[in-house]
């Protein structure tokens, strides 16, 4: 129940007990059991907003003191069938028998304490208290609606809460898993290094050794020898560019999630102008920044087409020493509100693109419309490092 329902509970008990106090059918003699009545009543009330499980006992214990004190003493006192009116509406309102029995037992304590009034005053009172109760039932609906709607967005907001620390803990597992995969890959290299280039060549120079040693003595011996190294080092060299080539990333998956051939694909797809300009000094990226950065390219090419009727489009990327910025810009129609505002399928999967990177999406509505993807990359932490 809010303060202010429960304010104007008590205020109906004490204007009962005041107005009964001055109008109603008391004596002198009648003064002390007509006030311990009154504030019993307004202690049984109190109990019942506070006590869940004897609720229903103390109010029926509240309309049998409100009949009492109505029949003994008139006045007023018939005010406070709508102060119990309030509390059998509290929310959550799920109509049950119990509620109900004590709706019907509230309305007829009602009719039995006005009974000897006239007819035109009791059906008056009966009027309000019927109006009084589709009120009260109106507020307890939208109280109740009101109390899920918080429930709900409390609950939307823990799960974003939860949402954010697995989206952190992914992409940090992420950066482990691609940290722990760069030293392994180098420590086998190390080892291949050491065990099949470091052998030979400790081998070779003991055999150049030997053949300086016999070069004055057996000639035909160190020549032999000669031919031997030559030989081993051609072996090593062709070694050492395997492991060379091991370094680099495969052309063919790297050429997978190339910008340059996504835009010659919607240039001849679309008819188009396309253009992609790079500013900064580039350098090596993550496969999974990226495949982020093609697919933001792609889904923003697709929509400045399919929903801005883009006839141009214009791709700017920049390398800085920390992040890379992505811009693609189109002289399309605008969208009437703010994409971000209310995201659709390919906004809300570009955002989500980037935030597991660590970076972040803006809309700039132009002309021209714009949309930036910044992603963190230090240059110095490419997996060629």
């Amino acid at each position: 129940m809010t303060y202010s329902l429960a304010w104007l509970r008590y205020i109906l008990l004490v204007s009962a007990a005041l107005g009964t106090l001055f109008i109603g059918d008391l004596r002198p003699s009648s003064y002390p059991l007509f006030t311990i009545t009154a504030l019993l009543l307004i202690g049984v009330a109190q109990l019942a907003d506070k006590r869940e499980r004897l609720m229903q006992l103390l109010i029926v214990v509240e309309l049998t003191l409100a009949v009492w004190l109505n029949v003994t003493f008139g006045g007023l006192y018939f005010i406070s069938f709508f102060s119990t009116l309030i509390l059998l509406f509290r929310p959550p309102l799920g109509f049950h028998w119990p509620r109900l029995t004590l709706f019907g037992l509230c309305w007829a304590g009602l009719a039995f304490s006005i009974a000897e009034q006239s007819l035109i005053f009791i059906t008056g009172i009966h009027f309000l208290f019927a109006a009084f109760s589709v009120l009260m039932y109106k507020w307890a609906t939208a109280s109740g609606r009101s109390r899920e709607v918080e429930q709900l967005y409390d609950e939307l907001r823990r799960k974003h809460y939860e949402l954010e620390e697995a989206r952190s803990r992914l992409v940090d597992y992420a950066r482990k898993v691609q940290l722990i995969s760069q030293m392994e890959e180098r420590n086998r290299i190390a080892h291949d290094l050491h065990d099949d280039l470091g052998h030979s060549i400790t081998r070779l120079k003991m055999m150049m050794e030997a053949a300086i040693r016999l070069a004055d003595s057996q000639p035909e011996k160190t020549y032999e020898l000669m031919n031997q190294v030559r030989d081993q080092l051609g072996s090593s060299m062709e070694s050492l560019r395997r492991t060379v080539r091991r370094l680099q990333p495969d052309e063919q998956l790297r050429g997978q999630y190339s910008l340059h051939k996504l835009i010659e694909e919607a240039s001849g797809q679309f008819g188009i102008p396309v253009s992609l300009q790079t500013s900064g000094v580039p350098y090596p990226l993550y496969p999974s920044i990226e495949f982020a950065l093609y697919r933001n390219v792609q889904e923003a090419i697709t929509n400045a087409i399919r929903h801005g009727g883009a006839r141009s489009i214009d791709i700017r990327m920049r390398y800085e020493p920390q992040r890379v910025v992505l811009s693609i810009s189109n002289d399309g129609d605008p969208p009437e509100e703010d994409p971000l505002a209310r995201p659709g399928l390919g906004i809300n999967g570009m955002q989500e693109r980037v935030k597991l990177l660590g970076g972040s999406l803006s809309v700039e509505t132009g002309p021209p419309f714009t949309v930036t993807t910044i992603v963190p990359h230090p240059a110095g932490s490419s997996y060629f490092s």
